[in-house]
């Protein structure tokens, strides 16, 4: 338990201040396994039991973890390609939620715009509903005045024609008047010129 947590202290260590291709390929040259050497620390006599150990592996146990070692060392190229296959779709994908954010983002501005273009134009259109209301309101009234005019125009044009008529009738007394008035002051006159 010891040993695992110091190895994956030691990797977290390690990946730090190295880039992702420089990872992979630490991982790629780590996954090839080999056996090691033995050594023996024992003095005088530990070369000889490393010597030992060494050949008796070699006849016991080299056939059968030698191919062991190999899968293994094939699984484990395997999994960090397929690691690096995987970290290059996650940087792929990456940029593709990158640039639907800034998508998002210029939409969601645009959007922004156009709501205070259209709170910008909410009143003048309630004026111009207003002013409309009001001059077909004044519209309105000026047909009814419209109206009104011509029916008084209708009425002083009737009153004028009745007017003249009288007027014509007033002209044609006095003027039977006047006659009447020159011819009696004529007679008058004569009869003042045959009395004298």
């Amino acid at each position: 338990m010891t040993d695992s947590k110091t190895l994956g202290s030691t990797v977290t260590a390690q990946a730090q201040g190295q880039t992702q291709a420089e990872q992979f390929n630490h991982l790629l040259s780590r996954s090839q396994l080999t056996p090691r050497p033995f050594r023996s620390s024992t003095p005088l006599i530990g070369p000889v039991i490393a010597w030992f150990r060494t050949a008796w592996n070699s006849v016991s146990t080299r056939w059968y973890l030698e191919p062991l070692l190999q899968q293994q060392s094939e699984h484990n190229y395997f999994v960090v390609r397929e690691l690096q296959i995987l970290s290059q779709n996650v940087q792929a994908l990456q940029m593709q939620i990158h640039q639907i954010h800034q998508v998002n983002d210029a939409q969601q501005q645009a959007v922004r715009g156009l709501i205070t273009e259209l709170q910008a134009l909410r009143t003048p259109i309630a004026d111009l509903q207003a002013l409309t209301h009001h001059l077909t309101i004044r519209t309105q009234q000026l047909e009814a005045e419209q109206q009104n005019l011509m029916q008084l125009s209708d009425e002083v044009s009737e009153r004028l024609t009745a007017t003249d008529q009288d007027l014509v009738s007033v002209l044609h007394d006095l003027s039977k008047v006047s006659y009447t008035l020159i011819r009696a002051d004529e007679h008058a006159s004569s009869s003042n010129t045959s009395s004298n």
